[in-house]
Parts: structure tokens; C-alpha cells; sequence
């Protein structure tokens, strides 16, 4: 109405909200179990297309007057039809032992595997690189022997370690692990992550965390990131999730909180 009125040389309208909405779409043949709760309307569109895996089918929209409401009942859409929530559906039965942290991770262009000790090769070729660590505490870490100590603590971390792969490629492009489950306080940390450069820049960093926080999410009520203070491109990533600096633990350890709230209303709803 608005670009009508302008064309016929009306002057421009002041803009009213009504209400939020939020688009999920719809791939294969899938429906989410549950609808969103409260008071959300959900109108479903599809496209009239034949069933293939990965296709887009339709959408659905999520109407309501609250807009952090609408985005986290969006985000947990997106969640089960994307199979995180399905395959932590168990979590309370397995949080005690954190084994939901450890189950692999599928994104658009990245799948998140457990580390193996074969895996060591792939990933030193992308961790050799030394511009890779120049704002890590550690700024050598890009020497075999440095990332020999990362690769093990990595294998013997007891919520495991993920390899991270491009799908289009192959190839190990990085890694990232879950430690310090906090069952009591409902509370976890993320971190050792790095990623070969070319992904520097790119929307690569934030789909493989989001993959990451999906499933911590419904476990835990927050999620730490322990940084260096001068690693200036992890502080620049973790505050585009939503996250806040805590605490310096230590001159080399700073502390970044990210909540399941704040997280929701960062969160991509695609």
C-alpha cells in the first residue's frame, strides 16, 4: 500500500507494527510434531513440488505479537526439523553423562564428526598455517610438536572433539570441542575452535556454532567461551551469537557468557 500511495504521489505513511513474524522453511516431507505454543499463528504454504532430499517444499510462517517469542519458537522449529532436537530428545536421560555433546553435527555446508587419532594429518595441514594463531595466547601452536599437546587433549577431551568437514570439498577444514559440562548449574563451554582461513569472513564460523548451541541449548541454560584478550576476531564472533564478557579468569583467559534467552534473539531464523 505504501509504495502505491507514493507512486500516485501520496505523501508517504507513517510505518505501524502489528505483530513479528518468522519464516521456517520446509524441506522434504517433514512437519514438526509440535506447533509453537502461546499465542503464535502458524500458516503453512506449500509449493506444490515433487519430494527430493534437501528440497524446499514450502514454509511456514510464524505470526505473533511478542517478537522474541516468535523467533524462539521459530529457532525451536528449525531445530527439530534440522534433527538436532530429534537426536537430543534424550537429553535428559543422557546429560548426566554428557553423551549428547558428542553426537554428530550436520550444517548446510559443514558436518561436525568425532576426532580420531587418523584425523591428525588433514587437520595439522590447515593448523601449520601461522597466521592461524597470531592472536592466540598460544602463538605458536602452529609447530607439530604445539599442535600434537591441542590434537590429544582434543582425543582424550571426555565430551570428545569434532573434526570439522566441508561437504562440497572433503576435506577437514578445523576443529571444535564442548568441555567443562556443568550438569548443577546447567552450564557448558565451546571453544578450541579454528577453521582454515579461506573461512575467515564468511557466515562459516557462526553456522558450525549454531550447529553447536541447537542441541547445548536443550540441556543447558549457558554456554562459556574462554578467549584470549587479544584474540580479537573470537571476541568479534561470539558477540555476533549474543554472548557478553564475564570474567577474566586469568591475564591470558577471558571469559564470555552467551544465555539461552539472549542466544534466541541472535539467533538466524532462515
Amino acid at each position: 500500500i505504501q509504495h502505491v500511495g507514493c507512486v500516485m504521489g501520496e505523501p508517504v505513511r507513517e510505518p505501524l507494527f502489528t505483530e513479528s513474524a518468522s519464516m521456517v522453511n520446509l524441506l522434504n516431507d517433514e512437519l514438526p510434531s509440535h506447533m509453537p505454543e502461546g499465542p503464535i499463528r502458524t500458516l503453512i504454504q506449500t509449493y506444490g513440488k515433487g519430494v527430493r532430499k534437501g528440497r524446499k517444499l514450502g514454509h511456514m510462517t510464524l505470526i505473533g505479537p511478542d517478537a522474541d517469542h516468535v523467533r524462539a519458537q521459530a529457532a525451536m522449529l528449525i531445530a527439530a526439523l534440522h534433527g538436532q532436537l530429534t537426536m537430543s530428545a534424550h537429553a535428559g536421560s543422557v546429560a548426566e553423562d554428557g553423551s549428547v555433546f558428542r553426537l554428530p553435527l550436520q550444517t548446510a555446508h559443514f558436518s561436525l564428526e568425532p576426532l580420531t587419532a587418523n584425523d591428525f594429518d588433514a587437520l595439522y595441514a590447515v593448523a601449520s598455517d601461522p597466521l592461524l594463531w597470531e592472536q592466540h595466547p598460544e602463538a605458536d601452536r602452529w609447530k607439530r610438536s604445539k599442535f600434537q599437546h591441542f590434537f590429544q587433549g582434543g582425543l582424550v577431551n571426555d565430551l570428545g572433539c569434532f573434526v570439522i568437514r566441508e561437504k562440497r570439498s572433503g576435506l577437514s577444514v578445523g576443529s571444535s570441542r564442548f568441555y567443562g559440562y556443568d550438569e548443577a548449574n546447567r552450564c557448558i563451554r565451546i571453544g578450541y575452535t579454528f577453521i582454515a582461513r579461506e573461512f575467515w569472513g564468511t557466515p562459516a564460523n557462526r553456522e558450525i556454532k549454531e550447529a553447536m548451541l541447537l542441541p547445548a541449548f536443550k540441556v543447558v541454560d549457558r554456554v562459556f567461551f574462554d578467549i584470549g584478550p587479544q584474540n580479537f576476531r573470537s571476541i568479534a564472533a561470539v558477540k555476533k551469537l549474543g554472548a557478553v564478557f564475564s570474567h577474566d579468569e586469568s591475564d591470558s583467559k577471558a571469559v564470555y557468557v552467551l544465555s539461552k534467552e539472549q542466544w534466541l534473539k541472535t539467533f538466524r531464523v532462515s
